[in-house]
Parts: C-alpha cells; structure tokens; sequence
C-alpha cells in the first residue's frame, strides 16, 4: 500500500479546499443565474398580462354604448329633435373634385320629406349630370352613359344616400341598429354602429367617440365585378340654421374619389315647381320596369 506523505497530503488538502470554493463559487454564480432568468421571466409574464390588460381598457372588451344612445346624442349635439322635425327640406351647393379623372363641377342639391330629391352636377368637361327621385322611382341622367332607372341594391342606396337627415329619422327608418365595436377612422377611435333600414338595406355608421358626431358612413352596392362598398367620410361641420351640417365630404367608389366642398346649406326654401318630377325620358323606361 501507498502512504501518503505529510506534503503530499497538504497539497491534497490544500487542492481539495480550492475544489470546494471554487464549486461554491460555481454554485452561487448558477444560482445567481436562475434567479435572473426566474426574475426575467416573471417581468416578462407581467408584462404580458399588463398588455393584455391594456388592449382590454383600450379595445374592445369595454362595454359597447348603445346604438340608440349614439344616435340620440349625435341629434342633440347637431341641433336636437325639435330643430330636425321642423325641416321641411335642403338646398346645398357645393364644389366637387373627382381627382382620379382631373374632373370638377359645382353641385346643386334639393332634398324634401318624404324621400324626394333632385340633384344637378354641373361640369365644363363632362356636362351635366342628373339624379333624382319622386319618392318611389330612383333615376340618373348621365351625359356619356345615359339615363337610368335604378332597381335592387342600387334603388336601396340611393334612397338611403340622399334621404333627408336619415340619422334624425333613426326611430322609424330603421329596424334594427347595433354597436357592434370600434375602429380607427382618419387617426380617431368611432364606434361602429350597423343600420338595417325597413327595406332589409343594412349600412354602417361611424360615431367618433369624443365628439359623438358621424365621420364615416358605409353603403353596399353592386358592380360588374360584384359586391362592394361607397365609403364617405364627413367633416368639417359647421353651424347653418341651427343644425350642425357636414361641409366637406369625401367619398370612395370602385378606385373613385369624390370630395365636396359645400359653400350653401339652406333650409325651407321655395323649390322650384316640377323639380322632383320624373323626366319624361325617365317615365318611358320606369313604364317598361317592373
């Protein structure tokens, strides 16, 4: 058997002790480690949950207002019930652009009770274009494409589209409404609010949710190419005769953008007479539509 010797053994000891430190040593430093890691990873699950929390404050899972609410507010703050039911009619001019085609006219519009209106576009490049209705029959004149008698989808639209303060009419024009969230429109959150009219013709409002009035309105239509959307945006309102009215408005239509800008808002005014008759050329084909 070997025997140790006294140095041997206290360089052994000596080794051994440094082991050990050292181990320790390691030891700490890997533990230091995992609770850095552990540490790391609850701030990260915090975080996470503090997100999550957040998207929630500022999304969706709030609870929604009432559509209702949304349109009797935007009434009261554009002039209120009383104002709106003593309006009998509309006159607006306005300057239009169509930019995509280099196109401007000036827009004469008369809107009346119940679902009448007859407007005029007036320009140098194209001509004069028509579009009107006696309340039942939705018609268009167009200088390169012709007159026209709207049906289906279209007829819905248009009806809807120039009806006379539709949003102040919400009680009875509408069947069914609902908020049925909230979107970004032009960098503002809107609540979104669905509209089914007694005809089954559905479109979306835009409410913004600080000042409560509409900035966006979505109609369904129809095209060659199938189903699609007009989008307009509405602005800059401004005071005239006690109602709060959009003065620039924006539309969007199959790569088409529209912009008016209106310098006349009247109200009750003398309409001249004929003015929602249906042309006589207009007569000739809604006799042969069924």
């Amino acid at each position: 058997m070997h025997t140790i010797s006294g140095p041997d053994r206290f360089a052994i000891k000596k080794k051994m002790k440094n082991l050990i430190i050292s181990t320790g040593v390691a030891f700490k430093k890997l533990h230091s480690a995992m609770a850095i890691s552990i540490s790391k990873l609850i701030m990260l699950m915090l975080l996470q949950i503090f997100t999550a929390y957040t998207f929630r404050v500022q999304g969706q899972n709030i609870p929604l207002p009432e559509a209702e609410d949304l349109f009797i507010n935007f009434v009261e703050k554009t002039g209120g019930q009383k104002a709106y039911d003593m309006i009998r009619n509309r006159l607006t001019k306005s300057k239009m652009v169509m930019s995509s085609m280099g196109i401007t006219g000036e827009v004469t519009s008369y809107l009346a009770k119940p679902g009448l209106y007859h407007i005029s576009v007036d320009s140098t490049m194209i001509g004069k274009l028509e579009y009107g209705s006696d309340g039942k029959t939705v018609w268009d004149i167009n200088p390169i494409m012709g007159p026209k008698v709207r049906e289906g989808i279209d007829r819905l639209r248009f009806r809807c589209l120039y009806t006379l303060d539709l949003p102040a009419q919400w009680r009875t024009a509408f069947k069914k409404i609902e908020c049925t969230g909230v979107d970004t429109i032009e960098g503002r959150p809107a609540y979104k609010v669905t509209a089914v009219n007694q005809e089954d013709y559905s479109m979306i409002y835009y409410f913004d949710k600080d000042s409560g009035l509409i900035v966006k309105m979505i109609f369904p239509l129809e095209t060659l190419a199938g189903p699609s959307d007009m989008e307009i945006f509405y602005g800059d309102y401004k005071i005239s005769d006690g109602i709060l009215y959009p003065h620039f408005q924006k539309s969007l239509e199959q790569e088409r953008d529209i912009t008016r800008t209106v310098f006349i808002v009247k109200h009750n005014v003398d309409i001249p007479e004929n003015t929602f008759a249906l042309p006589d050329v207009i007569k000739k084909i809604a006799g042969t539509v069924k």
